[in-house]
């Protein structure tokens, strides 16, 4: 967490993982380091797995997707 937090990107830890906003560079530079440190933490294996959704057309943020949904969720149709 220190090392996301140094990088200043935002980042959000969740119960499956770490959503982290940046550049597709920054992502795969922040990666890395996460990565690499464990290592240098004396750890012998380390797995590491990523998803990027990227997005061009629409400025997206952390959270965006949530309150969407939260948003769809309070305005219930009649019936």
């Amino acid at each position: 967490e220190s090392l996301l937090e140094e990088s200043c990107l935002p980042f959000r830890l969740n119960d499956m993982g770490t959503i982290v906003e940046g550049s597709a560079d920054e992502l795969f530079a922040i990666a890395r380091k996460l990565h690499e440190y464990c290592f240098v933490e004396g750890v012998a294996r380390v797995y590491t797995v990523m998803k990027i959704d990227d997005r061009r057309d629409k400025s997206v943020a952390i959270g965006d997707k949530v309150a969407s949904v939260e948003a769809r969720k309070a305005v219930k149709p009649d019936k």
